[in-house]
């Protein structure tokens, strides 16, 4: 898989790690695929990206039907195919409308046109690209010399960890993000060792592609064409210098020729920049620890949210919650550990930093330094600590910290008793926390009240018409019933006529605000 084999063992070899591979997309499948058949209340951002990949944006916000009484089809038609390979429409509405690149949008408008608009379609186009993202991690483990034992644990481990489970779990881009950033780092990886062109021009496309799936993509990319270049440097590779910088630079202008129009969206998201606090301040520095002690847990927070609350509530939150901090604490400690134990039994100072097999680890703390930084600093938004949205660095962070591990193992003459007995426990802990949280997932269903309260709903006055929410609350409406969307004021102002209410057998107002949180308020009118 890794090389054209000559010999017996290379071929075997080979087939093992052909053998793992299909392992562990089974394992993700298994983990995974059950989670997601079991979502049914979609998120304001989630439904957003529907609308758009159904080429249906700027139909929505400009909607006639705003302030009237309507059938709810009217408005599900916002997010049903009504045309096909529209990626025109869906790149000008990004630019006129939002503040993200079209890549992912017509990547899911496609998806969408094969195999149909639902929540479990969408939710599954991502656990086909976090397939192809463990594969693309453990190719590059063994890419650089790691055995084929830690290169399979260190995916196991990225695939059911919590940033995977977060990710996976919304329709939005974070999870191809994170494909293309694995991506990069293998194909620079690839490049430093056999100095390819064709390596190189890999490079470029990626580079390319994942600028158009999100904005932040440059962290990464910065971060690792940089110490891609320090390398080169110490090598004194003036020409590979060149080639990268070549690279970048058409890299560039082939991403203003797609999109030429992105600075608009740049510049309506510095609109929604948050202003500077003191007391925000030190609450984002406090919301770092624990987002860094879930990076690497595989079992879920009741609510991994930006500043790690908890909740304390119920009995059985609060047995998952210690649970989960204990491991958390656990799989952290065990990272640092292996990467001192590396640091102290490896080389010294710049020259054994700046080596291809130090390459991801130097990318990931570096990419990871940088997100907290701009946290800090107001220039990310509050929910930019959140683990979906960190999630493009967990390719660099695991595939160094079992870059790591093997030079911990290198250095010694046999593995320690302690290290094998790890080995054997680890994928079992493993499994056992993701289906553990998987399956808490699936039985606890909360939010099913609400949408059952929306589906036989007859008729509905709902105080917004907000691109995200409306959609949200009417995704499992009937098609017949009667809906009037309006803002608050415009509700007030307006006092909508209150003859299909009157009529309807099940009546009911849905607060905006409500839905969002513990679901809608309602009155019910009986017939008669």
């Amino acid at each position: 898989m890794l090389r054209i084999f000559a010999t017996p063992e290379a071929a075997r070899r080979s087939k093992a790690d052909f053998v793992l591979v299909l392992v562990l997309v089974a394992v993700a499948v298994l983990i995974y695929l059950p989670k997601l058949m079991a979502v049914v209340l979609v998120d304001h951002d989630d439904v957003i990206s529907v609308v758009t990949a159904t080429c249906n944006q700027g139909n929505f916000l400009n909607s006639p039907l705003k302030g009237q009484w309507a059938d709810a089809s009217q408005w599900q038609r916002y997010w049903q195919l009504s045309s096909h390979w529209c990626f025109g429409q869906i790149q000008s509405a990004m630019v006129d409308y939002d503040i993200h690149p079209p890549f992912y949008f017509w990547v899911l408008h496609i998806w969408f046109v094969l195999f149909g608009v639902s929540l479990v379609s969408a939710l599954v186009l991502n656990l086909v690209v976090v397939c192809l993202t463990a594969v693309i991690i453990y190719v590059t483990c063994r890419v650089l010399a790691v055995s084929s034992t830690l290169s399979f644990l260190a995916t196991l481990a990225w695939t059911v960890s919590l940033p995977s489970r977060t990710a996976v779990s919304v329709i939005r881009q974070y999870s191809l993000f994170t494909m293309f950033t694995a991506a990069l780092l293998l194909v620079a990886v690839l490049w430093l060792q056999k100095k390819q062109l064709r390596y190189l021009v890999t490079l470029c496309v990626v580079l390319v592609v994942g600028v158009l799936t999100h904005f932040q993509f440059p962290i990464p990319a910065a971060v690792t064409v940089a110490l891609v270049a320090a390398i080169l440097w110490r090598r004194r590779s003036v020409r590979e210098i060149a080639q990268l910088g070549l690279a970048v630079v058409v890299a560039a202008v082939a991403f203003y020729v797609v999109e030429p129009g992105f600075m608009e969206s740049v510049w309506r998201a510095r609109e929604q920049a948050q202003s500077f606090t003191f007391p925000q301040l030190f609450q984002r520095a406090g919301a770092i620890i624990p987002t860094a002690l879930q990076l690497f847990n595989p079992l879920d927070w009741s609510h991994p949210l930006p500043y790690g609350l908890l909740d304390w509530a119920q009995p059985q939150y609060v047995v998952i919650n210690l649970l989960s901090i204990a491991i958390g604490v656990g799989t952290t400690y065990l990272v640092v550990r292996i990467v001192v134990r590396a640091i102290r039994s490896g080389p010294r100072g710049v020259d054994g930093w700046l080596t291809v097999q130090r390459l991801p680890i130097c990318a990931g703390v570096l990419c990871l330094l940088t997100a907290f930084a701009m946290y800090v600093s107001f220039v990310s938004p509050v929910q930019a600590i959140g683990l979906q949205y960190l999630y493009f660095v967990t390719p660099l962070l695991f595939v160094g910290v079992a870059r790591m591990a093997q030079d911990g193992l290198d250095a010694q003459d046999s593995p320690s008793v302690r290290w094998q007995r790890l080995v054997s426990a680890l994928p079992v802990v493993l499994l056992v926390c993701a289906i553990v949280s998987s399956a808490l997932f699936v039985v606890h269903r909360s939010e099913l009240e609400p949408v059952r309260d929306i589906a036989r709903a007859d008729a509905l006055i709902v105080d917004s018409d907000h691109f995200g929410v409306l959609p949200a609350i009417l995704w499992h409406a009937d098609p017949h019933t009667k809906v009037f969307a309006a803002s608050q004021d415009a509700i007030l102002a307006k006092h909508p006529d209150a003859g299909p209410a009157v009529a309807a057998h099940e009546f009911y107002y849905v607060s905006s605000t409500a839905y969002e949180t513990p679901g809608p308020s309602k009155s019910r009118f009986c017939d008669g």
